[in-house]
Order: structure tokens, then C-alpha cells, then sequence
């Protein structure tokens, strides 16, 4: 069986939304929710990666030289998650790994597991308020099966540089998702922030992703020398996924913070450009991304 990957839009609220339209049979959804967070929902399952949806950097970064001012209201709040089941983060920084959003996600459910890298251990159970008995820690190299209907394969990221600590574990992760569906493994990877590194695409093609979500807001010195590492220029998110033979790519990472995005613009130029070897496209919001079996 194949995987048919198809773009809906829909109109009102995302909350509306999932609590209105059961999910097909034999398919997966993907909903993004701003910068690198996205939704994904798959029968009664809901999981979510990287999700920030407060403002709490605003706070932290108020009056500074980049004020981490939102630049789109988060689509939904934590309050309004329903019949979620999980959370992945792939590093520490706080647009990932938000206790504005984690605190209230827990408080709410005990039984949502929450899946960090092990090198972070101590920032998850602050930010989640979990102990660390709650914990799902993962490093690079690992594969996990954390119900029926999910796995995940961890690969190491590079943040412009990969980080590990004094036991060799990541700090940075990205991870393929494993969705059970019929006879047969929808994958999506989410590579974390990464810039290009060695092995990467040798890694990511071995395990056959049906869609790539990858970060393309780029790296200049302007931005890694005020604390702000970077991540894959659009070319380089392209060129990965034809390299390592994953036919569709939501881009992501932009739209969020002014100092810290790309021109969506740019990405359908690129689309257009490569519609003959890949589908690209740019993270929306009031977007259903659709992943189907077919014959």
C-alpha cells in the first residue's frame, strides 16, 4: 500500500474542528501550530511535537534586542486539547519545550506520556512538572514503542552543532514517528532543529519517512552571535528529502517571530521549482494534512 498525502483546508477554529470531524479510517492528520508544533491525530490518538502555545517568551525576551513578539495567535490552547495521548520535545529551548504549555497539559491528564531527550532530563521535569518516573528519556539511536498504535526512531540533531552531555546522550533530537495503520507503518520524521550534518540523510533514509517536517528559517552570524542557533536553509530542506527519497515536505519554523523567519512566498517559488522530484509545503495554519493508505 501507498501513502496519499493531501492538504485540506478548513475554516473556524482547530478546537471546533477535532471535536466536530472524527478522523478517517486509514488515515493520519497533521495540523501545524505554529513554529515547529504540530498535531497529529490518528483514531482516538492525539500526539503533539515541539508545541508553543503561549507567550511566555515574550515575557522572558521583553525589551531585549529580540523581543520574541508573536507574530500569529496560537490556534489552540492547552485547555482545549482533548483525547490527547502524548507529547515529543525534541530540546530544551522554550518555543519546544514550554512549561506555559506542558504545566497545564499535565495538570489536566496523567496518563499523556511525555517523550524529551535523556541529556534533558532535568529541564522536562521542571517545565512538564512530571517526575522523572513520568518521563519517556530517549537519546539518539533508540527506537521505542510507547502504545499499539505509536513508535518512535530518535536521531541526534544539529543545532548548528550537535551537543551532548558528559554520558554521550543528545541534546538535541529529532524523531521519526511510527503510526500503526492496517498492515502497514505511516512514518513521519520531525528532524528537531538541525542544520545539515554528516550521516543525517544516510540515517533518515533508512527508515523511509512518507513526509518530512524540517525547519527552514535558515542561520546567519547575526542571529548565532545574539544566542539564536539556526537551522536548514529551504535549499538545503529540499535538497535532504530528494537525497533521501521523502516525496513530501511541510516546511516549517517561520511566521512566528520577526527576526527569526522566512517569506512563505519563497517556499512556493520552491515548490514550483522542484514540483518535479518533490511536493513542498509551507506550514499553514486551518490546514488538515492528510496522510492515507490507498492500493
Amino acid at each position: 500500500m501507498q501513502v496519499q498525502f493531501k492538504p485540506l483546508v478548513f475554516d473556524g477554529e482547530l478546537a471546533d474542528f477535532l471535536s466536530h470531524y472524527p478522523q478517517p479510517t486509514s488515515s493520519v492528520s497533521l495540523f501545524w501550530l505554529g513554529q515547529a508544533g504540530f498535531l497529529v491525530r490518528y483514531q482516538n490518538q492525539v500526539w503533539l511535537i515541539d508545541p508553543y502555545l503561549s507567550d511566555s517568551l515574550a515575557e522572558k525576551y521583553q525589551g531585549t534586542r529580540f523581543p520574541h513578539i508573536r507574530m500569529m495567535k496560537a490556534p489552540i490552547s492547552p485547555e482545549q486539547l482533548e483525547d490527547l495521548s502524548g507529547v515529543f520535545c525534541t530540546h530544551k529551548h522554550t518555543d519546544h519545550m514550554d512549561p506555559a504549555t506542558l504545566q497545564p497539559i499535565f495538570r489536566r491528564a496523567d496518563d499523556v506520556f511525555l517523550v524529551a531527550p535523556r541529556a534533558e532530563s532535568k529541564e522536562a521535569q521542571t517545565r512538564s512538572g512530571l517526575e522523572e518516573s513520568k518521563l519517556t528519556l530517549v537519546s539518539d539511536g533508540e527506537h521505542i514503542q510507547l502504545n499499539e498504535f505509536i513508535g518512535v526512531h530518535v536521531l541526534p540533531a544539529a543545532h548548528e552543532t550537535i551537543e551532548r552531555d558528559e554520558q554521550g546522550n543528545s541534546r538535541f533530537l529529532g524523531y521519526v514517528l511510527d503510526i500503526a495503520i492496517e498492515n502497514r507503518k505511516v512514518r513521519v520524521w520531525h528532524s528537531g532543529d538541525s542544520i545539515p550534518f554528516d550521516g543525517l540523510v544516510e540515517r533518515v533514509q533508512k527508515l523511509k519517512p512518507d513526509v518530512a517536517l524540517l525547519p527552514v528559517n535558515g542561520r546567519d552570524e547575526a542571529r548565532r552571535s545574539n544566542g539564536v542557533p539556526g537551522n536548514f536553509h529551504l535549499k538545503e530542506a529540499i535538497e535532504i528529502c530528494q537525497q533521501a527519497q521523502i516525496p513530501t515536505l511541510i516546511a516549517h519554523h517561520f511566521g512566528l517571530f520577526e527576526f527569526n523567519t522566512i517569506e512563505p512566498e519563497k517556499i512556493c517559488a520552491a515548490a514550483q521549482q522542484n514540483a518535479d522530484s518533490i511536493s513542498v509545503f509551507p506550514a499553514q495554519l486551518n490546514v488538515e494534512y492528510r496522510l492515507r493508505l490507498r492500493s
